[in-house]
């Protein structure tokens, strides 16, 4: 390695990174130890690679982690962050000796979960495996959940509020597959957080970060994407609650059952008692008759709109339906069943738009074309 012939051109590099040679100056950086940094890391990338490899593998045999996205960081990449990094603190020092060890994601790993609770297992496993260089960083954003801080904070992680709303909790593990040691950044977040972050990241970088309407826009989608995580969180516990009662009605009916048959009535009796019994088993499910749907969610009166505009109290037990919202381009949707033909239908509401209870068919049949279908 010859760290006076650069493997990368200068001024396509500042161009790239929309750099001026003012700013390496202001950063107090050579462009020779940056050509440097970029040679070693460039001979260092199989071993990372490794030590990526080997640290995803572990993390794979958990069951609450969906999924991973693993990589090292791309050397010009490496450079345009050293460069950054000095720009905002030109005294410290990251040299082509000690760069490695200022920068700490070389090596990024993030592993995504479906449900938040499923943080605490995977935590559980990391801080048990490997050790860290630093307390974990929880980062979340204002006016989340006291009880999710205090879990956070009682598994002995750092909370700090992110002022774009960003939710991810960060570990710097090492390693040593090998002979060398290596910093891995982890970071861990359930699905719903990882396409927020994707998007807003892209979006945000590098120009319009301060643009008000993309910021407005962004932080109403933050709000929709925690809401997601807290309606998946819900439609488990409900699945788990409606398991648990079909659970006790079967085993009530057997019990009644059983009881009706030690009785010392009449044959006819005895059936039209087990026979009453079949029905108030049929009548303690609750079910959309004549629908694909296996449930209905009940009276959620206290339903929000959650991009924060306006309420929609009024997404109500609507007759064989119940409330099942979902969102649409003109906001919040509801899946009903129409009284004209019986069949499932959507309707937007929420924002200036009239409900209405028949289908768009049925109310072309008759002649109404207003909007609410």
């Amino acid at each position: 390695m010859a760290a006076d012939k650069p493997l990368l051109d200068q001024k396509k590099f500042l161009a790239q990174y929309r750099f001026t040679a003012q700013n390496l100056e202001q950063a107090k950086l050579q462009w020779k130890d940056l050509a440097s940094i970029h040679a070693a890391h460039i001979e260092d990338i199989a071993e990372l690679q490794a030590t990526a490899d080997y640290v995803s593998q572990r993390l794979r045999q958990l069951p609450e982690v969906h999924s991973l996205k693993i990589r090292v960081k791309d050397p010009e990449h490496l450079l345009a962050k050293i460069v950054r990094k000095k720009l905002k603190e030109p005294d410290r020092e990251i040299t082509p000796e000690t760069y490695s060890e200022q920068i700490t994601d070389l090596i990024g790993i993030r592993a995504m979960h479906l449900f938040k609770e499923q943080w605490a297992p995977i935590h559980a496993f990391v801080t048990q495996t490997w050790d860290l260089k630093e307390t974990p960083i929880a980062y979340v954003r204002v006016g989340d959940p006291e009880a999710i801080l205090a879990d956070f904070r009682r598994s002995g992680c750092s909370v700090e509020d992110h002022a774009f709303g960003y939710r991810s909790v960060h570990y710097l593990l090492t390693s040593q597959p090998a002979k060398a040691k290596y910093t891995t950044e982890l970071q861990v977040r359930t699905l719903f957080e990882e396409a927020w972050s994707e998007i807003d990241h892209q979006i945000r970088y590098p120009n319009l970060t301060d643009d008000p309407r993309l910021a407005e826009f962004l932080t109403i989608f933050n709000r929709l994407a925690g809401s997601a995580d807290e309606m998946g969180t819900f439609i488990k516990v409900l699945r788990e609650h409606l398991v648990e009662q079909a659970a006790k009605v079967a085993k009530a009916e057997t019990e009644l059952n059983e009881a009706i048959s030690r009785l010392k009535i009449s044959d006819a009796e005895k059936s039209k008692l087990q026979a009453q019994v079949e029905e108030l088993r049929k009548s303690s499910i609750p079910s959309i008759v004549g629908s694909r749907y296996p449930f209905d969610l009940g009276n959620v009166s206290a339903l929000t709109n959650v991009a924060g505009l306006t309420p929609i109290s009024y997404l109500t037990n609507v007759p064989g339906i119940g409330a099942y919202p979902r969102i649409g381009l003109g906001g919040l949707v509801a899946l009903n069943v129409c009284p004209g033909c019986g069949l499932p239908f959507t309707k937007e509401v929420g924002l200036g738009v009239t409900p209405s209870a028949l289908c768009p068919a049925c109310r072309k049949k008759q002649g109404d074309t207003a909007p609410g279908g």
